[in-house]
């Protein structure tokens, strides 16, 4: 093939597919291009259960490894809810910093990291409402508001 040849349009074409399919099969040998699944999530999803019925208040829980995520809405505007892993009488307050106070527009975010795996020993996860609005937490002051099941 002598060099007018290999500049006709049609030859010239053809070897040009040619090559790009070649560095298309290069790459996917490479493990480029081709489709890949991304990595799994393993996160649970909760929904957070009002345990009074006429509630309108709605809320989830999402867990991970390490971390666990809760948040409600429709809650009692600038009060103090803390949460707790809880296991018939047994509880324990959910990290070192569970109380928090629900935002102005009645919104509660709450976030905690997880420093042992989360095992079957609790039952449920526990939103409870300061009845007095104190941030310290006491027996008298903490009456449950909504929660999701673990189980």
């Amino acid at each position: 093939m002598n060099r007018a040849q290999l500049f006709r349009p049609a030859t010239f074409t053809v070897l040009t597919l040619l090559f790009v399919l070649a560095l298309m099969a290069n790459s996917f040998a490479m493990g480029g291009g081709g489709d890949k699944d991304p990595p799994p999530d393993n996160t649970r999803k909760l929904k957070l259960n009002p345990l009074d019925e006429s509630s309108n208040t709605y809320g989830w829980v999402r867990i991970t490894a390490d971390n666990l995520m809760l948040g409600a809405n429709r809650v009692k505007p600038d009060t103090f809810y803390t949460v707790y892993f809880v296991n018939g009488a047994e509880k324990q307050a959910v990290g070192e910093h569970a109380t928090v106070r629900s935002t102005g527009s009645g919104e509660f975010k709450f976030q905690s990291r997880l420093t042992e795996p989360l095992g079957a020993k609790w039952a449920k996860v526990v939103m409870y409402t300061h009845t007095d609005n104190l941030e310290p937490v006491t027996e008298s002051n903490l009456q449950p508001l909504m929660e999701a099941s673990l189980r």
